[in-house]
């Protein structure tokens, strides 16, 4: 197992031990360290029979739930025969933390290699899908899901391509606290997202989107906003053309909606060698040979059909949208809070999925969301369409004579650093009179003063030590950035809506982290509540955003402090970026 690329929920590479890092786990003695993501931390380590052996140690916090239930499955995982994967060899549940030894395979991921050198064609296609398809049967001839199959779970060896970490994600599944699903969106089938059982036929629409990604360098539905992705998965058709025959018509079997049209792995390799008889031990032998390139194919003039399945009612419509809204939510939250950043492609062309669908996912063809992790969705998958929009600000605080306003252009992204930039004018209270209409630039984590020679300051909300342009930029990005919409609504247990507007709160504690609250905070103290009120359009894009602060005060009053933003021409704009 070579270290891996920067993904979401994938390795990020690293070698060195560094401090803290155990000198052996068990009898394992570990040399370096391979690769570092979401789940956990992966070393090579060596046996005490000398063996080398990928260890991934998995995070405490993950570790929470029924260990005997992933028990059975991990010794399921370790009779799985050795058919292009990496062998599972041991597992400690009962260690703090818990980790799981497989066997050790020195070679690139299929993600970094589209990525150093470019798709797969022609032969290496077909011997790709071959020894791929061949782990998943036998994968699931164990009674195994893989669950994240993608990409990055396909090391390339010397021997051939060989499928890891099977059974691994079940564990993460298990032990999770998030309320979110182990996966990797652009791979994950519709029954990720609706809430349905997941079974073998999840891991057949990974190894679909995978070819798909293997043959154009781009997964069939996008890489770019999540609830975008998640709804083109559960309602658009992707393009397929790029694939040569007859992968082709294996992989569009392989993306249907309904997992029962779904081909089983051992019926798409019989395709793939191009047999008709029913032996799967012997399908799995000319598999393994042709994945270690002992062995080739003969297609013939005429290669054999998959067998025809009965045809079953999908997602469509309203119903999909809602599935998609609903699932799309929990990722929202992690995206929103996790500092792993998105899978970077060889390729960072449009999604072959049609543009439509997006816009669909906003569109006021469908009801408005009725809870707040709905809403949060459904402004997410739209803004992935439009996402810039002209604004116009005001708010201050009662207690004291600051209050600003302003007004300019900004632009949310929601795939790459998740926050909101501005290029924007402000005005100052009346009573910082040295200080006139002054423009900004608020874009990749700082804000620059332009009229100050673009003098750069941080957009930390804990430095006490700022100018008052500093502190006038703050309370428009806390007030009215899409970020701190988001976040407010995620954290809101449940909003009254009269039409397409809502209202909703949250108390201000020491232990939150929203935007909003961290800003209020620190004028104020862990005290007090906040209140909104949010309308968006028909395409469930925000119009305007009002935000309340009532504090207690020592008398026995309560204060009160207002901020609304209005937000009008939402478009598909350039970015915003620090000047230079």
């Amino acid at each position: 197992m070579t270290p891996r690329m920067a993904a979401r929920g994938d390795w990020v590479p690293v070698d060195a031990l560094r401090p803290g890092d155990p000198p052996y786990l068990g009898g394992y003695r570990i040399e370096r360290r391979l690769g570092e993501g979401g789940q956990g931390v992966v070393y090579l380590g060596v046996s005490p029979s000398g063996q080398k052996v990928a260890i991934k140690v998995l995070r405490s916090r993950l570790f929470s739930g029924d260990a005997s239930a992933f028990g059975r499955e991990i010794a399921a995982a370790r009779q799985v025969a050795e058919f292009c994967t990496a062998a599972v060899l041991d597992v400690a549940l009962d260690h703090d933390p818990p980790y799981v030894v497989s066997e050790y395979v020195d070679g690139p991921t299929l993600q970094q290699v589209i990525a150093a050198e470019g798709v797969r064609t022609g032969a290496a296609l077909h011997r790709l899908a071959v020894a791929t398809i061949t782990a998943l049967a036998a994968i699931h001839r164990a009674g195994v899901v893989h669950r994240d199959f993608k990409p990055s779970n396909v090391l390339l060896a010397p021997d051939g391509p060989r499928v890891i970490d099977f059974g691994i994600a079940r564990l993460v599944d298990l032990t999770t606290t998030t309320g979110t699903t182990a996966g990797s969106p652009p791979y994950m089938a519709p029954e990720h997202f609706t809430g349905a059982r997941i079974g073998p036929e999840a891991d057949i629409f990974a190894w679909g989107s995978t070819m798909v990604f293997a043959a154009t360098g781009r997964p069939p539905f996008g890489d770019d906003n999540i609830a975008a992705v998640s709804y083109r998965i559960l309602s658009a058709e992707p393009d397929l053309s790029a694939i040569p025959e007859p992968l082709r018509d294996v992989v569009r079997r392989c993306l249907a909606k309904d997992p029962a049209q779904r081909p089983t792995a051992n019926e798409v390799l019989l395709r793939l060698l191009n047999r008709s008889d029913p032996s799967p031990a012997e399908a799995l032998e000319q598999g393994r040979a042709v994945a270690r390139g002992v062995a080739t194919v003969d297609l013939g003039d005429g290669p054999t059909t998959l067998p025809s399945l009965p045809r079953r009612k999908v997602l469509t419509g309203v119903g999909a949208m809602t599935a998609a809204l609903a699932a799309s939510s929990a990722m929202l939250w992690y995206r929103l809070t996790s500092d792993d950043t998105p899978a970077t492609l060889a390729a960072e062309a449009p999604s072959s999925a049609t543009p439509t669908a997006t816009r669909a996912a906003a569109s006021g063809a469908f009801p408005p969301p009725d809870n707040p992790q709905e809403l949060a969705a459904a402004i997410d998958a739209a803004l992935a369409v439009t996402p810039s929009a002209t604004f116009e600000f005001d708010g201050g605080f009662t207690q004291s004579d600051w209050s600003v306003s302003a007004e300019g252009r900004l632009y949310h992204d929601s795939v790459e650093r998740r926050e909101t930039a501005f290029d924007m004018v402000i005005h100052y209270p009346p009573a910082e009179q040295d200080l006139g209409p002054e423009q900004m630039i608020i874009a990749n984590g700082a804000g620059y003063a332009l009229q100050r020679r673009n003098a750069k300051f941080t957009l930390d909300p804990e430095e006490k030590k700022l100018p008052s342009y500093a502190r006038a930029a703050h309370m428009v990005v806390a007030m009215s950035s899409i970020q701190a919409i988001l976040e407010l609504l995620l954290a809101t247990n449940r909003v009254r809506r009269k039409d397409r507007t809502y209202t909703g709160g949250v108390p201000v504690r020491e232990d939150t982290h929203e935007l909003v609250v961290r800003y209020l905070r620190d004028w104020g103290g862990a005290s007090g509540y906040v209140n909104y009120r949010l309308t968006v359009d028909e395409h469930d894009l925000p119009k305007q955003w009002r935000v309340g602060w009532r504090m207690p005060y020592g008398d026995g009053s309560v204060l009160e402090s207002f901020f609304t933003t209005r937000y009008r021409e939402w478009r598909g704009d350039r970015k915003i970026s620090p000047p230079r």
